[in-house]
C-alpha cells in the first residue's frame, strides 16, 4: 500500500513539474495572456450568441461610387431611399455599431425597436425619426444615425443618346453628361461626337430633367457654374429621364464680344439677361468700361 502511495505522489509531482514548466515559457506565457484578454472581451458583452452580434457588427462592403463626392452631405436636401446604407450606433452599457440598410420598401429595420418608415424623408427628418425610436427602448444610451454609402439605381437618357446609367443619389447631372461625352473606352462614340462639333452641338443649357413625379426641371450647365446655384444643376433621383436636345448656334445663340474674357457664341436659354451674357464671357477684362455696352438685335 505504501508503495501504491509514493507512485502516485511522483506522478503528481511529475505533472505539477510539466504545468509549472508551460506556464514559466515565454512563448506559451504570451499566448495564455492572449487568450484571457479575449476571454475578458467576450464577457464584457451582454449578447448570448457572439456569431450574430459579429454579424450585425460585420462593416457592408464599400462599391465604387463612380464619381468623387463634392463635399459633406446637406442633411436638409439629401433624400433617403431604398438602397441607402447607414451605421446605427449604441453608446452607453451596449456598445455597438450596427450596419442599417433601406429596404425595398423605404423603411428600415432595427432589431428590438422595429420598423421605420424613412420613404422620402429628408436626412435630418430620418436622423431624429431613428434616434427618436431607438431612444425609447435603449433610454440610457447615446444614439447616432449616420449615413454611410449613398444607394445607387439607374436612370434613363434620351436625346444625346439613349440608354440607361447607374448613379448615385449625390450624382449630378453633368456627371452624366461628362461620362457620356468622354467616354474614353468608345472610340466610335468619341469619333461622332467630334463630327457633331464641326455642325451641330448637343446642348448644355436647355437640358430638361422630367422627375418620376411628373415635374420636369430645366437644366442649364453653363448658368451652374456661373452661380453655383443648384437648382440649375440638381441631384439625381430614382425614375429621372434626361433629355439632351441637340442643337445649332448658327440659329439658336448670343454672342459677347470686346473686353470679357471669353469673347464667342453661346448657347441662348429662355430667360438670358445681359448679366448672363456676360457671365458666359467669363466675365469684364481689368480694362473693360461696363458703362460703354453696345447691344445688337439682328430684328
Amino acid at each position: 500500500m505504501k508503495v501504491i502511495i509514493n507512485l502516485l505522489l511522483a506522478i503528481l509531482f511529475v505533472f505539477s513539474i510539466e504545468v509549472y514548466s508551460q506556464i514559466t515559457n515565454p512563448a506559451d506565457k504570451n499566448t495564455t495572456t492572449s487568450n484571457m484578454g479575449n476571454l475578458q472581451l467576450n464577457s464584457s458583452t451582454s449578447r448570448s450568441d457572439p456569431y450574430q452580434l459579429l454579424s450585425e457588427m460585420k462593416e457592408p462592403s464599400i462599391n465604387n461610387l463612380g464619381y468623387p463626392v463634392e463635399g459633406v452631405v446637406d442633411a436638409d436636401k439629401y433624400i433617403v431611399g431604398q438602397g441607402d446604407l447607414f451605421s446605427l450606433g449604441l453608446y452607453g452599457y451596449l456598445n455597438q455599431i450596427i450596419p442599417i440598410a433601406v429596404s425595398l420598401e423605404g423603411t428600415v429595420i432595427i432589431p428590438t425597436v422595429g420598423e421605420i418608415d424613412l420613404n422620402g424623408c429628408t436626412l435630418k427628418t430620418a436622423k431624429e425619426k431613428v434616434i427618436k425610436a431607438v431612444k425609447k427602448r435603449y433610454f440610457s444610451s447615446d444614439v447616432s444615425f449616420t449615413l454611410s454609402q449613398p444607394r445607387t439605381f439607374l436612370i434613363q437618357v434620351s436625346g444625346l443618346t439613349q440608354g440607361t446609367y447607374p448613379v448615385t443619389s449625390l450624382t449630378r447631372c453633368s456627371q452624366v453628361l461628362s461620362a457620356i461625352i468622354f467616354d474614353t473606352l468608345n472610340v466610335q462614340k468619341k469619333q461622332d461626337y467630334t463630327k457633331m462639333e464641326e455642325t451641330m452641338r448637343f446642348s448644355l443649357r436647355n437640358i430638361e430633367l422630367k422627375r418620376k413625379n411628373g415635374s420636369t426641371v430645366r437644366v442649364d450647365i453653363y448658368k451652374y457654374f456661373i452661380t453655383k446655384d443648384e437648382i440649375y444643376n440638381p441631384y439625381l433621383q430614382e425614375g429621372d429621364l434626361l433629355k439632351v436636345p441637340i442643337t445649332g448656334l448658327n440659329i439658336n445663340c448670343i454672342s459677347i464680344y470686346g473686353a470679357v474674357q471669353l469673347q464667342g457664341n453661346y448657347e441662348y436659354a429662355e430667360g438670358d439677361d445681359l448679366e448672363t451674357l456676360v457671365g458666359l464671357g467669363k466675365g469684364f477684362e481689368p480694362n473693360a468700361e461696363p458703362d460703354s455696352i453696345l447691344l445688337y438685335r439682328p430684328f
